[in-house]
């Protein structure tokens, strides 16, 4: 392996829909460490996803107008961005989908926006892999071939082993050439930061950087090349490589540093000659190990001798996987022959409709034939395709199934045909079952079921010839990127490998019959209609026994209940493993399967737990497999226990065990154990959460408008001016100003500041009313809070208007500001003694026509934290703009509460200085930025102008004729003020022991105070010191003797205790006697005499 620095590559989604987390563990754990983010989006059901919204788009979560991942720009680039271009790591990802162009265009047009760069944020798109426009007469032409599963080359359309094709007369939806990293290298090339693409290959977006780095030749390079593919397929699916979907879950769900509930993603460490190491970053839950890279190794995969790609054919039969150290795995041992002509296609077309649905009892085959007998008198054919199972009664397990009688079961009943008027006949007939069927029928699952597109996925091959990749980077025209190399069809024939040499199975050696799961690990994953089930030696002695035991006919004979087609086994003695393919395994494909099990995950683990084989005696006993899974299963059962968890949580943890952790349960009895919890910092939370905006946060300055509302307040316009300035000398992000229609004065105000030019933003807070609106914009300022109660309190006894009302106003008012390019906000008041139902309506009714800010108020301070909370999180999940909070602070929760909202997504705080406002006012400027230092200091520290807080409390206290508290948070006289003998000296020694704030850093200065009963001999040192006195340590410990005692009659000023330590000093440095001057003074009043 290279001794020099390796390229590290770290994936952050397996699907779309991973966790929204992930992006951000890698960047803020690695930050400059890491070099390429690559993210894989796209799944054959994705593709179909896509092709259905291909004509909508969603702001916040789902598909861009084209076609494209729009959650990319939104909870990727919309979070990570600056953070991106500060650490110089470039992203790579196939979020474009159906059409990379228009996803290019709005992540440039985010950029714009965002105020980041833009020279270092180029971005590129790899397009022309949609061959839609190009299918009927390539169709015409017969250039499609037949892809299929285990056999070598194109075959025909209508192979038994390959995906049926779609019909003339029914063209697909969607239909795609997977591309490889060629056109993503010739991007970096040319300095793309940002590149996103179409179809591509899983591991293009890694072989891509790496051809890059490296400068390996792609017409000669293979086995560098099959490495550098085989690193992108290993990270490709995120946490199956570090615990994610493994065999010995309960290992990753009680791992160090939070398990499953902090899983770290995965990072590759790839080097010039191919050879690689898998990790993740420190501090994460989860775990890296040779088994955990093997089982994903054999994901997804077919022939192990002919992964075919773009730019090489991999060959991992003699694949090598080495543990180097904790969280570490070196892989090494993969070859690659020159790639083949054709390039793999990817298709989806509609065939008829399917419906779905749930209810409890099985009553399904009744309902079935009473619709067929309507479908008969009506003239409509019978259903293509019926599918039953009783979930609850180990349905998919088949012949293997164990389980017992049981009196609750879930029924789902599945059905495809042509005509969706078929499907809503058979609909119609599930909720009947209730009354004139079995007893005990309960529940309609979501309510009567619906027709939806039986979407249905193929693949093919076409020759590379007839499709070219296009690449657009920057504003540079887009242009086509030819092969490197023109291929050679006879790569589709894997060479033999030499022999391994292993022992052989003989019959000398005592056996005993043991569970598959004992001696090896699996993973299954789909292929179009065909399944792979992976299995992986536990240890090098299991391995022969293995390859003899477990068979094509023994794995047919296990599974034969699902697989219609054939069964194919291969071997990969590298890493001592089998891989079978399963051909027509999953009812037609993850698209349209009709099955619960529609991309045959749990198939590993079926045959895991239901295979038994020969094995010498005590073999698995000293493995002791069951037994640690066992332990952690148990643990687990006594967390949700102890840990009280709700109904419904304890449903989905029971329900996320997999076969292997049942049988372990069954077969070994320990002790309960209760899981170590991780250790966290008390400032931080102990897992990073993507929703948080604790370090993204903005501030609105409302002095100028609530803390008008103060009892004594009385701003003029120079006062009004001067705080404004003050203000934006901090460096806040919005000035808030009372409203221009509250009188003349306010008006003209808010023209005057307007005018100032601040670096802040100017906004002005209005009634919902067009009038105050149109008042408003004609100021000058930069936006308008504009609010309305929504509270049962304020709708009977403020305005009188109904819900109804309120929601038509405040879109014609938002709206309209909205027309004159002004920025604005719309707020309810009294947030938290509204109707959720109401709430929610209006803000998503406001989001939806472009609303800038969205604002919660508690009007009244009756909120709690946990209430914030959980309304704040619960609105994120229904607008995509920004989300503001206001909070009063009349039973003391205002930083709190403010601090809570943050971390629950909210984006916006409202302030004022000291906390003025009505009545016990608001959450105080000063507060909130001590509260937020310690949360995130350096985002705190360099955003803001922490010197510059005393300056305007001072300015606002001498306004409003009050006194800065003693305890108040920063400047108050007692805020870095330490007495007791103890924190005096541990503060001598490190500040940090009883300081959370730095002093330094708010151009305040630390007082210790030592003139009192409780002072120390270390702080009366630390003064004898700053003092450049001769005093011994010994001679120390007598003159705070001496304070003590003078301080039990009154405490000392400074100036005493000076005055006694110099007297003390002098007559040392005289040569008499020191402590005849201190026996001499019986009253703190004798040293002002001495001063005197």
């Amino acid at each position: 392996m290279g001794t020099g620095k390796p390229v590290r590559i770290g994936c952050y989604s397996a699907f779309w829909g991973d966790s929204v987390a992930a992006a951000e563990q890698l960047v803020q754990l690695e930050k400059d460490n890491l070099d390429y983010l690559v993210a894989d989006y796209l799944a054959e059901v994705t593709m179909g996803i896509l092709a259905r919204r291909r004509k909508s788009s969603n702001k916040l979560g789902g598909a861009g107008a084209g076609g494209y991942v729009a959650e990319f720009i939104t909870f990727v680039l919309a979070r990570l961005l600056p953070d991106l271009v500060k650490y110089n790591i470039k992203i790579i990802t196939n979020a474009g989908g159906l059409d990379p162009i228009a996803c290019k265009k709005a992540i440039e047009e985010y950029i714009a926006s965002s105020g980041v760069d833009a020279s270092k944020c180029k971005v590129a798109a790899v397009s022309g892999d949609d061959l839609i426009p190009q299918y009927e007469e390539l169709r015409k032409q017969q250039k499609f071939r037949g892809f299929s599963n285990i056999k070598h080359g194109g075959v025909d359309e209508n192979d038994s082993t390959s995906d049926k094709f779609p019909s003339e007369s029914n063209p697909p939806v969607s239909l795609n050439a997977y591309f490889g990293a060629i056109p993503i290298a010739q991007a970096l090339n040319e300095g793309a930061n940002i590149i996103v693409t179409g179809r591509v290959v899983d591991s293009a977006v890694v072989v891509g950087p790496l051809i890059h780095e490296f400068g390996w030749d792609p017409s000669k390079d293979f086995d560098q090349l099959a490495a550098g593919s085989l690193a992108g397929h290993i990270i490709e699916c995120g946490c199956q490589t570090t615990g994610g979907n493994f065999t010995d879950w309960a290992l990753a769900a009680f791992s160090e540093n939070g398990g499953y509930a902090n899983m770290g993603y995965p990072i590759v460490e790839c080097f010039p000659g191919g050879e690689f190491v898998v990790t993740k970053p420190k501090k994460t839950g989860g775990l890296v190990t040779t088994a955990t890279v093997g089982e994903q190794m054999l994901y997804e995969i077919l022939d192990p001798g002919a992964y075919l790609l773009p730019d090489v054919v991999l060959d991992l039969r003699q694949v090598r996987l080495e543990q180097i150290g904790k969280d570490r795995v070196r892989v090494s041992g993969a070859k690659g022959r020159k790639p083949t002509a054709m390039v793999k296609c990817s298709g989806v077309y509609v065939d008829g409709y399917k419906l779905s649905g749930e209810m409890a009892k099985a009553v399904a085959q009744a309902i079935v034939t009473r619709t067929r007998g309507m479908l008969k008198r009506f003239g409509m054919p019978d259903f293509r395709d019926v599918n039953i199972e009783i979930l609850g009664t180990e349905h998919t397990y088949g012949p293997q199934a164990r389980h017992k009688d049981t009196r609750e079961v879930v029924m789902r009943l599945c059905a495809t045909h042509d005509d969706p008027k078929a499907l809503t006949f058979l609909a119609m007939e599930v909720a009947p079952s209730g009354t004139c069927m079995a007893p005990g029928i309960t529940g309609a699952g979501a309510g009567r079921p619906r027709a939806a597109p039986n979407l249905t996925h193929f693949s093919s091959l076409l020759p590379k010839s007839l499709v070219r990749a296009k690449l657009t980077v920057g504003s540079t025209p887009t242009r086509a990127i030819d092969w490197p190399t023109p291929g050679d069809n006879a790569s589709f024939e894997p060479p033999s490998i030499p022999g391994t040499g292993e022992e052989v199975v003989t019959e000398t050696v005592k056996t005993e019959k043991v569970k598959l799961i004992e001696l090896a690990y699996g993973r299954s994953g789909d292929k179009g209609d065909a399944c792979n089930v992976g299995i992986m030696a536990r240890d090098p002695r299991c391995w022969v026994w293995i390859k003899s035991g477990v068979t094509e006919d023994k794995v047919k004979a296990c599974m034969g209940h699902l697989v219609k087609g054939d069964i194919k086994r291969y071997e990969l003695p590298g890493s001592l493993s089998l891989n079978f393919v399963l051909t027509k395994a999953l009812g037609g494909g993850g698209l349209s399967s009709l099955n619960i099990d529609r991309q045959g995950k749990t198939y590993a683990q079926m045959v895991l737990t239901s295979l038994e084989i020969d094995a010498p005696v005590g073999l698995a006993a000293e493995l002791g497999v069951n037994k640690a899974v066992a332990e952690r299963a148990r643990a687990k059962l006594q967390f949700i226990k102890d840990s009280s968890l709700p109904f419904f949580s304890l449903h989905l943890i029971i329900h996320s065990m997999s076969p292997a952790t049942n049988t372990a349960m069954n077969n070994q009895s320990t002790e309960n154990q209760r899981p170590r919890e991780p250790i966290a910092t008390p400032y931080q939370p102990k897992y990073p959460d993507p929703m948080s905006n604790v370090s993204k946060f903005k501030i609105i300055e409302s002095t100028l408008r609530e803390g008008e509302q103060f009892a004594n307040a009385f701003f003029d316009t120079a006062k009004k001016i001067e705080i404004a300035k003050a203000l934006d000398e901090i460096g806040v992000d919005y000035l808030e100003l009372t409203s221009p229609a509250a009188s003349e004065q306010s008006r003209q105000d808010c023209i005057a500041i307007s005018k100032l030019g601040l670096k802040a933003k100017i906004l002005t807070h209005i009634r919902c009313h067009m009038d105050d609106a149109k008042m408003a914009i004609d100021t000058g300022v930069n936006g308008l809070d504009v609010v309305i109660g929504t509270s049962s309190f304020l709708r009977e006894f403020s305005h009188g208007k109904d819900m109804d009302y309120i929601t038509e106003k405040a879109i014609e008012v938002v709206s309209y500001i909205k027309s004159q390019g002004l920025e604005v906000r719309f707020s309810t008041e009294d947030s938290f003694r509204s109707d959720l139902v109401d709430l929610l309506s209006v803000y998503k009714a406001v989001d939806k026509i472009g609303v800038n800010r969205v604002g919660i108020a508690d009007t009244v301070g009756c909120a709690n934290p946990r209430q914030v909370y959980d309304l704040v999180r619960t609105l994120r999940s229904v607008v995509s703009c920004d989300i503001e909070c206001h909070f009063h602070d009349d039973t003391g929760c205002a930083i709190a509460n403010a601090y809570a909202a943050l971390e629950a997504g909210a984006t916006h705080i409202d302030t004022s200085v000291l906390g003025i406002g009505e009545r016990n006012g608001i959450t105080p400027l000063g507060g909130l930025l001590a509260r937020m230092y310690t949360a995130d200091k350096e985002y705190v520290k360099n955003k803001y102008n922490l010197h510059k807080i005393r300056d305007v409390e001072n300015i606002v206290a001498d306004a409003v004729e009050v006194t800065v508290p003693f305890n108040n948070y920063i400047t108050g006289y007692t805020a870095f003020t330490h007495k007791a003998g103890i924190h005096a000296k541990a503060i001598l020694n490190n500040p940090s022991t009883y300081e959370i704030l730095k002093p330094e850093d708010f151009g305040m200065t630390r007082y210790v105070s030592i003139g009192h009963r409780l002072t120390g001999w270390n702080a009366v040192k630390n003064r004898v010191e700053q003092l450049n006195l001769d005093i011994n340590d010994d001679e120390v410990k007598v003159v705070t003797a001496k304070i003590k005692e003078l301080a039990d009659i009154r405490p000392l000023s400074l100036d005493d205790v000076d005055t006694l330590l110099r007297r003390f000093h002098e007559a040392k440095a005289d040569g008499g006697h020191p402590h005849k001057i201190l026996n001499a003074i019986d009253t703190p009043d004798q040293l002002v005499g001495i001063q005197a």
